[in-house]
């Protein structure tokens, strides 16, 4: 198997109830003028993932109606002589098939395509503020303790409080 091809075994999945996704129409038409929608999902749980690993995203649908089954397609966001990193790959069927890197031979013969999605992330992180404030700051990392009129204003190690925001 090719660098740029995912593995035959998902290392991560989640089932999805469509109730759960916010679709939206984009205000765009694809060249066959059908709406193109744009769907956003949060996980209900971070999936942890390893630096320097390359994991790849593969979308099913499952209809309540097998008469009537749900049809996706995704948007191209480029094609190119050259994929950004890994070409678009789609799976061989019958399930469970092999996985091929999508390679136009018409009408863009040896162009490849980037598919259009955008995963963001926000984990959590820690911010870790070191403040000496003007005035109470005597050097080498030492604060003094700030004062009122009965001495220390502050009980044990406290120098002074300070209110910190995040917009």
């Amino acid at each position: 198997m090719g660098v740029c091809l995912p593995a035959n075994t998902a290392v991560w999945s989640i089932v999805v109830p469509f109730n759960s996704i916010t679709e939206q129409f984009t205000g765009t038409f694809n060249n066959e003028n059908c709406k193109i929608y744009r769907y956003e999902f949060v996980l209900p749980f971070p999936f942890n993932q390893i630096a320097g690993t390359r994991y790849w995203l593969e979308v099913n649908t499952a209809s309540v109606n097998p008469n009537n089954p749900a049809i996706w397609r995704w948007q191209e966001a480029f094609r190119g002589q050259a994929p950004i990193l890994c070409g678009a790959t789609e799976k061989i069927l019958p399930i469970p098939g092999s996985w091929y890197t999508i390679q136009w031979t018409a009408p863009d013969p040896d162009h490849f395509s980037d598919m259009a999605f955008a995963l963001t992330n926000t984990p959590d992180k820690s911010l870790n503020l070191k403040l000496y404030l003007e005035g109470l700051y005597n050097g080498g990392g030492i604060m003094s303790k700030a004062q009122d009129e009965y001495g220390d204003h502050f009980a044990a190690d406290t120098a002074d409080l300070v209110s910190i925001e995040l917009h």
